[in-house]
């Protein structure tokens, strides 16, 4: 994501400081419950936001794009999680890295919530004076004019273990007796700073993340906005492959949609 000085109409000033707004309400809980992060660069973001530079997406600028990139905020992982390898290993660190790119316009919309995603997780620690890491990602595959379909499936937006934080050093990697492949991306539904992070502390920091749903509207009312933003329009745009009736839907025990989507945020 780059940036051009041009003149931005109101509206869409408007819409991306409210942007702005809302990761700096979320950024504030963040601060609140996590003191040992390194969470300093999400100013970059607000700061993106709220200026009257125009968002470069492939390299073209305009005036409606809304974006902005978020390198190395770094949790430390005060609970490790009960099944790991190896067992004994220390010093858990958490590292996560937003660049993304979406139309003012799609906002509130059911049309592709972004125009350009990358969602990095890197989890890192010590082992016998050895470095080690892990790494997944989440992004938006980008199609040119002119490409062909892929043989294996390639879901628009996916999860994928490994990736390129693990291929591009993978000389570097003792993998021992652990088999690295890029597939299979797991087709998995997009997420920018407030989801991706509320997602990130569901399965790292569950007791934090318990705490602070019970105690943090706001917070809760984040999450509901950009589910409602993001969710909507993927899940909508896949259901639309049926034709059924919303009233003949068999909901209840465990086939919800909060079992089925563990994020998901209903009715608060």
């Amino acid at each position: 994501m780059e940036l051009k000085v041009m003149e931005i109409n109101e509206e869409y000033l408007k819409i991306r400081k409210d942007l702005a707004k809302d990761i700096r309400a979320f950024s504030n809980v963040l601060y609140k419950y996590f003191h040992n992060a390194s969470l300093g660069n999400i100013e970059a973001a607000i700061t993106t936001l709220s200026s009257n530079r125009a968002i470069l997406c492939n390299g073209v600028a305009s005036e409606e794009n809304w974006g902005y990139k978020i390198n190395s905020l770094n949790f430390k992982l005060e609970k490790y999680p009960e099944k790991r390898h190896p067992k004994d290993i220390e010093k858990l660190e958490l590292t996560l890295d937003f660049d993304l790119v979406g139309n003012c316009n799609d906002i509130g919309t059911l049309k592709d919530p972004f125009l350009w995603l990358i969602f990095n997780i890197t989890v890192s620690g010590e082992y016998n004076g050895q470095d080690f890491i892990t790494s997944y990602h989440l992004d938006r595959h980008l199609y040119k004019p002119g490409d062909e379909l892929p043989i294996e499936p390639h879901p628009f937006y996916h999860f994928q273990f490994g990736g390129k934080n693990i291929m591009d050093i993978g000389r570097d990697v003792d993998s021992g007796k652990l088999i690295i492949f890029e597939a299979p991306r797991i087709a998995h539904y997009p997420m920018e700073f407030v989801l991706g992070i509320d997602y990130i502390l569901s399965y790292f920091f569950p007791d934090i993340r318990a705490l602070i749903l019970q105690s943090e509207q706001e917070y809760v009312n984040l999450i509901e906005k950009y589910q409602a933003r993001i969710l909507k329009p993927y899940y909508h745009t896949i259901s639309s492959t049926w034709n059924y009736d919303h009233n003949s839907l068999n909901i209840g025990n465990h086939w919800t949609p909060s079992f089925l989507c563990p994020q998901l945020i209903i009715n608060s």
